[in-house]
């Protein structure tokens, strides 16, 4: 997968010193590196060639042109006995994101990569990275969710790992899903890819359209890649289907089509996650894996759980659609579950017909902790809103609103003393409102303090609140807690 995603003018206005999916040189050096290419590997295997000869042949003259321009990456074998047996020269074409250029991220004249290492991030493995060791596979199983493994290059080239890394990754029970980075020329081409990627991976937990490269040449992109969908659907039954692609492609080639699958993956290398709706955004193409020791394409989840991709899909409709009963969305917070939260944690969404929900843990069980969020959901036939939270990391369930409180920091104030403001809008309380206690009520009415000076020795911080609660005493008497803008 990795690279850049910019609309192709500005990819003409680039071409001078970058093609899709890579740097170049010169035509001359692209031309010797092509001649001098070994078109086979180490590790191929006979049935893998076997597999992609048996492949349909309803679009020869683009396939014929995917298995040329993949079969001449040139080939170097590693001297390194823990790392990869088979290493590529990185022009990465037929990769994730070798066919988009990435736009917003960096102009035509600053051409820089976003690196970043976000937690829980996700891999794309192809032959790029090489086969991976037992022990690259065993620690890899340690550092990510799950990986997705390219199947082919269209359904004439077959990739040459994939044998090889899908038995380590079933050896080490890795969750994994698969792609295809598509070359279909026709809506019928479409079906045969899709057809010949199930049969090459039929036990995958989900399946990847990777559709970045225009190639249609007959008929309706846009049926196309619908075809694409409706083909695979019949094979793979419920599990989860993806289209993989940049906002703008879509947006031009497959604007209805994209609403047929389960959900979108959206290729934006940008430090900031879009707005725009998807289940996958693939940030960046330079992610290191300290299990395999480079740099690899990686994407994270926020809108979903884990479980989503490797769980049957109950409608064919995009994963953010109304019709399932709820919406999501990102969200990162801290809160503190109640000290009475009157709820418990679930599975799923109260109103998403897709799951069958139940109780994970019971409130009580973490009454008066703090939490942190990362996804907030939807009830959509009552707006309802839930919030998904983690304990020291770990994932306990869905929690209704309500139930949860403002995470309060408390410290030492730097003033001993503050004087209450003439017109105070705030009253005094015994607790931070908002916090985690049962009862939170007004103690005193600030209005008789106006003009007064208070002792201070507390101060609560609200998670996100850049204006703090000080507790006050006046005349060595406990008032209460006031909000600081009634302060001074």
């Amino acid at each position: 997968m990795s690279s850049k995603y910019i609309k192709p003018l500005l990819a003409l206005t680039m071409a001078g010193s970058f093609v899709l999916g890579g740097p170049v040189a010169s035509a001359a050096t692209a031309a010797n590196s092509s001649s001098s290419a070994d078109s086979s590997s180490n590790s191929v295997s006979t049935s893998s060639s076997s597999s992609a000869s048996k492949t349909s042949s309803s679009s020869s003259s683009q396939k014929a042109k995917a298995t040329k321009s993949a079969d001449t990456a040139t080939k170097s074998s590693s001297t390194s006995g823990s790392g990869a047996d088979v290493t590529l020269k990185k022009s990465q074409k037929g990769t994730m994101g070798s066919s988009i250029v990435k736009t917003k991220q960096f102009s035509a004249f600053s051409l820089r990569r976003y690196i970043t290492q976000r937690s829980n991030s996700a891999p794309d493995i192809s032959e790029w990275q090489g086969s991976m060791s037992d022990s690259q596979a065993k620690a890899l199983k340690k550092e990510v969710p799950f990986v997705i493994l390219r199947v082919q290059y269209g359904s004439d080239y077959y990739d040459r790992t994939f044998d090889h890394n899908l038995a380590l990754v079933k050896k080490y029970n890795i969750p994994y899903g698969v792609y295809s980075f598509s070359q279909y020329s026709s809506p019928s081409d479409a079906k045969t890819e899709a057809k010949d990627l199930y049969n090459r991976a039929p036990e995958a937990s989900f399946y990847v359209n990777d559709y970045e490269d225009q190639t249609v040449s007959s008929g309706s992109t846009d049926t196309a890649t619908k075809n694409w969908y409706t083909e695979m659907r019949s094979l793979a039954g419920n599990r989860k289907i993806l289209l993989y692609s940049g906002q703008w492609f879509v947006d031009l080639y497959a604007p209805k089509a994209v609403g047929s699958y389960d959900g979108f993956w959206l290729a934006a290398y940008q430090s900031n996650e879009p707005t725009s709706t998807h289940v996958l955004w693939q940030y960046t193409d330079s992610y290191y894996s300290s299990s395999l020791n480079q740099n690899v394409d990686a994407s994270v989840y926020t809108s979903k759980p884990k479980s989503w991709f490797f769980s049957s899909s109950s409608d064919n409709s995009s994963s953010n659609s109304n019709s399932v009963g709820a919406t999501y969305k990102h969200t990162s917070t801290k809160f503190t579950v109640k000290n009475n939260p009157e709820h418990n944690f679930y599975t799923h969404v109260a109103g998403d017909t897709r799951y069958s929900r139940k109780i994970s843990h019971y409130g009580s069980t973490y009454a008066g902790k703090d939490i942190t969020v990362d996804s907030q959901g939807t009830r959509t036939s009552t707006g309802a809103i839930y919030y998904r939270c983690y304990y020291n990391g770990k994932n306990i369930g869905w929690m209704y609103h309500t139930g949860l409180a403002s995470q309060v920091t408390y410290s030492k104030p730097a003033k001993k003393t503050m004087t209450v403001v003439n017109k105070p809008t705030s009253a005094f309380y015994n607790h931070v409102t908002g916090s985690k206690y049962a009862s939170i009520k007004v103690t005193h009415a600030s209005a008789a303090y106006a003009g007064k000076t208070v002792t201070v020795d507390s101060k609560g911080t609200k998670y996100g609140w850049k204006t703090p609660y000080y507790r006050c005493y006046y005349n060595g008497k406990l008032v209460g807690w006031i909000y600081a803008g009634s302060l001074k």
